[in-house]
């Protein structure tokens, strides 16, 4: 199979306004008919949704295990659309150890593409029709060093479908990541600061980064008035008091024999909503979170009727971050991070090989009386052989399970376990 070569060269650096015009010219060649049609519009793809979610509760699960002592928050579709990029690189054994990890479950590369291009155009419309109310963005970029060669079909395919903005610098340069930085900064309403770390690896020779900011007002608000100092129950059978808000409302409600799961719904339209899961016992968060996944909490969603009643919650803020290697690994993705055994020859020229050798998550989220505000990171750090893999793990759980999450096509924007309110 034979590849064009997407060359970034420094004689080519011809400034920032030129390169983006290029880069825009380039996108509207690929994505637009010759008579200048618009961009396609793809369809929603429930595999690819069901995909996402399954990554997400596989993550989260992982993720507690590592740490059972504070709070976890990771937003699937931030962490899916990263890898799904990525993955458009992968080729052989590493193609099929991403396919499994990311739960594809049979989705073909172009089905995976044209679906994930579906999930965000459809997000897009429904933000759209109630935007007084609720703003989300997904934005994705890539960064490639200055000098390296990476094949067309790689870059067209992730600006065509993921639309992915294309950035060259010279990673040398302590700007670069400051650059890359601002983007997230940019992308996430600053909430998300800082995804990479300078100076960055002289081996390294690209970024795929996804961003994703949301921020809603409840369709019924929270009365502050009814807001009092409470005791919440931690895992370690110690009290906090924490500002527990109350809502007395008819609102989609579910319960079965050890839980009960509320909807509370964001805007007039009521597409998003934040869905909270309580089990009935004050310590039974890890039981209830180990006989949950994907398909069992779509269950409970799709069981929820409504119920007129009273709900109170914390008002609380949270920010995590973690390195997500070792927990994609143990869901059999470690190939990728091998710098031996990764193949992504549909990425660039192989050799010299490269490998995954980092994906960083950031997240952050808070929940007040009038509504939440919620914003991810995700960035996979691509690397020659010979780099050194620098890893950490900063996770955490909670006594309650809780996910924003898009209510016609079931996707999880963001999915945690709240165990310490501050």
């Amino acid at each position: 199979m034979s590849h064009r070569l997407y060359h970034v060269r420094p004689c080519l650096r011809l400034g920032r306004v030129l390169i983006s015009v290029i880069l825009l010219l380039s996108l509207l060649l690929t994505s637009c008919g010759p008579t200048g049609t618009p961009e396609p519009s793809y369809a929603v793809d429930t595999r690819q949704v069901a995909a996402s979610n399954a990554l997400g509760f596989d993550l989260l699960s992982a993720l507690y295990a590592e740490n059972k002592a504070g709070n976890v928050f990771i937003s699937p579709l931030s962490i899916h659309m990263a890898l799904s990029m990525t993955y458009n690189g992968a080729a052989n054994a590493t193609q099929e150890a991403m396919a499994d990890a990311l739960r594809l479950d049979g989705l073909t590369l172009q089905e995976l593409n044209e679906a994930s291009a579906g999930l965000g155009q459809s997000l897009d419309r429904a933000i759209k029709a109630d935007s007084k109310a609720v703003s989300f963005s997904l934005a994705n970029s890539i960064w490639a060093r200055e000098g390296a060669a990476f094949y067309d079909e790689f870059m067209e395919r992730n600006q065509l479908y993921y639309d992915a903005e294309v950035g060259v610098l010279d990673f040398g340069d302590d700007k670069a990541a400051r650059t890359i930085n601002r983007w997230v900064e940019r992308a996430t309403k600053r909430r998300i600061k800082e995804i990479v770390q300078a100076p960055i690896n002289p081996l390294t020779v690209m970024f795929l980064i996804n961003a994703v900011h949301f921020k809603g007002a409840w369709q019924t608000p929270f009365d502050k008035k009814q807001t009092e100092q409470r005791p919440f129950y931690l895992p370690d059978g110690q009290q906090q008091q924490v500002p527990l808000m109350s809502l007395r409302h008819t609102l989609a409600y579910a319960q079965g024999e050890s839980w009960q799961m509320v909807s509370l719904p964001y805007g007039d339209e009521g597409r998003l909503s934040m869905i909270v899961l309580l089990p009935e016992d004050r310590f039974g968060a890890e039981t209830l979170l180990e006989n949950l996944d994907a398909s069992r909490w779509q269950e409970m969603v799709r069981g929820m009727e409504k119920t007129k009643g009273f709900v109170a919650m914390p008002r609380f803020s949270v920010e995590y971050k973690a390195t997500l290697n070792e927990a994609l690994q143990a869901l059999g993705m470690g190939v990728a991070f091998d710098p031996n055994h990764a193949d992504f020859s549909r990425l660039r020229p192989i050799p010299p090989n490269v490998y995954i050798s980092e994906v960083k998550h950031k997240t952050f989220i808070e929940v007040n009386e009038e509504g939440a505000e919620a914003a991810a990171a995700t960035s996979v750090e691509i690397t020659l052989k010979s780099a050194l893999v620098k890893t950490f793990n900063m996770v955490a759980d909670h006594p309650f399970i809780y996910g924003i999450q898009d209510n016609e096509t079931e996707a999880l924007l963001f999915l945690g376990l709240m165990n310490a309110p501050q």
